[in-house]
């Protein structure tokens, strides 16, 4: 089955499934009826219509999350641009900042650990006096960077007394 054909019987089916006329399935997307009509009759629309079609269809995240890449590939488009295709900057920097975060998440678990275990040999509030010498990368942290430290004990704090 063709990809335009395997889109338009999806569209169609999902109507009938869910007993809505053209018109309805308009109203839930937002796309019109006539542009829904030449879908159905095999008409490759754009990614953007397709991604508004899934916001439209589909009201709990994960069903949008797994149905919308579908609709996007039985309509022949590919979900990750190729190099030195319109988009694949975007896609490159989605990839730096998902790495990024990804990092950022195992680093506070590492220093989560820290924390634990600095916790049941110092008593934190003492820490935090005017006369603390703390000291990173061979340097005394700032007022300002002790402030930020914390800070960041005290949301730690609140996050395990709230689980």
């Amino acid at each position: 089955m063709n990809q335009q054909t395997e889109l338009a019987k999806f569209i169609k089916e999902y109507r009938e499934e869910n007993d809505l006329t053209i018109s309805a399935l308009s109203e839930l997307t937002g796309v019109s009826r006539p542009y829904l009509s030449q879908i159905e009759n095999g008409k490759t629309p754009t990614k953007k219509t397709l991604e508004k079609m899934a916001e439209g269809m589909w009201k709990d995240e994960f069903q949008k999350m797994w149905n919308g890449p579908r609709l996007i590939e039985m309509a022949g488009y590919k979900l990750i641009p190729e190099e030195g295709e319109p988009g694949y900057d975007v896609y490159l920097k989605d990839q730096e900042v998902y790495e990024q975060m990804q990092n950022y998440e195992r680093i506070i678990r590492f220093l989560e650990e820290d924390i634990k275990e600095l916790s049941s040999f110092v008593e934190l509030n003492k820490v935090f006096n005017e006369e603390s010498k703390i000291i990173l990368d061979n340097q005394h942290l700032t007022k300002n960077e002790l402030e930020a430290l914390r800070l960041l004990l005290k949301g730690i704090r609140i996050n395990r007394e709230e689980k």
